[in-house]
């Protein structure tokens, strides 16, 4: 600052810089919350779109004639895409307990995940033996050809599936996730 101003124009000056730099603080932490608030809206709206994408990707049981055909919601599509990476997880124990036990479990009860084994987070805390839509998940095993189907309720909250789904899933591949009427249906199998 120039010294040789007179006394009141320094105070001005300086007045002026103290004023600026308050703005300045003011406007950077404006903009500091409406980043932070930005990111993290965009942060939830992006995952949602990877689930909801991956829900829309799930291909119907028996594409030629949908047995169960239902129009979904744009929520329902990304809660399609949650249950099919559950089921994926639960179809890791199932594998696991196989190798253990030798066997099938009969029920998802059996493989129930030890007190770590909770999602948290987005969007909600729970136990991973529930689908998104609040129904348990149902285990369907086949003990003759060591596969086994885990089935999510879908938004119609049913897990019953028709025989000639069934079958046709147990003669599909290991490791397939297919949809029907909403439900997500994984393939999974053991090998004894």
């Amino acid at each position: 600052m120039n010294s040789n101003l007179p006394l009141s124009a320094r105070k001005r000056s300086v007045s002026s810089i103290t004023l600026f730099l308050g703005l300045l603080a003011v406007a950077l932490v404006c903009l500091y919350e409406w980043e932070a608030r930005r990111l993290s809206h965009g942060f939830d709206s992006l995952i949602s779109s990877w689930f909801r994408e991956a829900g829309r990707k799930i291909p119907p049981v028996q594409p030629a004639k949908p047995t169960h055909a239902i129009a979904l919601t744009r929520a329902d599509e990304e809660l399609l895409g949650w249950a099919a990476t559950e089921e994926r997880i639960l179809a890791t124990k199932v594998v696991e307990y196989c190798g253990k036990a030798g066997i099938l479990p009969g029920e998802i009860a059996l493989i129930r995940p030890s007190a770590g084994f909770v999602r948290s987070g987005y969007p909600f805390e729970r136990e991973i033996s529930i689908d998104p839509w609040g129904t348990p998940y149902r285990l369907a095993p086949d003990a003759a050809s060591g596969k086994f189907l885990i089935i999510s309720g879908g938004p119609t909250r049913t897990t019953n599936l028709d025989a000639s789904i069934t079958k046709s899933l147990f003669d599909s591949t290991k490791g397939q996730v297919f949809q029907d009427g909403g439900r997500v249906i994984l393939v999974g199998g053991c090998e004894f």
